[in-house]
């Protein structure tokens, strides 16, 4: 069996609404995906949405620099 977590690499945002900026989800969203493999989950998935309440516009973007910080 593998286990995996695929998502959507939603922005996350304040208690008055702002969004952390992009660039720093996206950072931040690289470290989560390298606990995940030093925590040995099998796969992450991500998906693509083109809104304001989203970082990721080009998974494939994302996936090639986690595979710089991952061994999986």
């Amino acid at each position: 069996m593998e286990l995996g977590i695929s998502m959507f690499g939603d922005n996350h945002f304040d208690a008055e609404g702002k969004a952390q900026p992009t660039g720093r989800r996206l950072l931040a969203l690289i470290e989560e995906i390298k606990l995940m493999d030093e925590l040995g989950i099998d796969f992450f998935g991500i998906g693509e949405h083109h809104r304001p309440d989203y970082a990721v516009s080009v998974p494939e973007i994302v996936l090639a620099a986690a595979s710089t910080v991952t061994s999986t």
